[in-house]
């Protein structure tokens, strides 16, 4: 069953089922939230509470020479922060990182959220998915993506490990 809401971000879903279950499957929708079902119901509703449903850019992917961004250098406490917060709202551990696609680096530093940082790490997408790293492309914003891990500490290592140059942001605003 495929759920079109009319806006992307939910606070509460409701899924109404026509058919009876028994005994109650617990269901996973996109790895994101999941649904406790009642049986012996001849209509359920699910509910999912206190979960947002992340947008997903099916089909964008990246070159392996692609150059990302993110604010900042690769601190692992303040990635850790960063992926807490995260998994807090996805129930998945990921940091936000930017491509560098339809406008130049310079373009980007100038704008927010980078030009809120001192420093800018750059780190290519080829990097990123050779140490096994997920790289998925979130939200409404065409250059904004998720880099995805599953374990908090050793995803943070992985990719504080990986090859990256930091820059001064000549536009920093602070």
């Amino acid at each position: 069953m495929v759920v079109r809401p009319p806006h992307r971000d939910i606070g509460t879903l409701a899924v109404l089922l026509t058919c009876c279950v028994t005994p109650a499957p617990r269901y996973r929708l996109a790895g994101f939230a999941a649904l406790e079902l009642g049986s012996g119901l001849s209509v359920l509703v699910a509910t999912i509470t206190g979960m947002k449903l992340r947008l997903l850019r099916v089909g964008d992917h990246l070159d392996e020479d692609t150059v990302l961004v993110r604010g900042g250098e690769l601190d692992p406490e303040v990635l850790k922060a960063d992926a807490r917060r995260y998994h807090e709202v996805y129930e998945t551990y990921g940091i936000s990182i930017f491509a560098v696609r339809g406008m130049t680096l310079d373009e980007m530093a100038q704008q927010v959220p980078l030009i809120r940082f001192r420093g800018l790490t750059l780190v290519t997408a080829g990097e990123l998915i050779r140490s096994g790293l997920r790289l998925e492309p979130t939200g409404r914003n065409p250059r904004h993506y998720t880099v995805g891990f599953d374990d908090l500490g050793q995803g943070v290592k992985v990719l504080t490990d990986c090859r990256h140059q930091v820059m001064t942001n000549p536009y920093y605003d602070g």
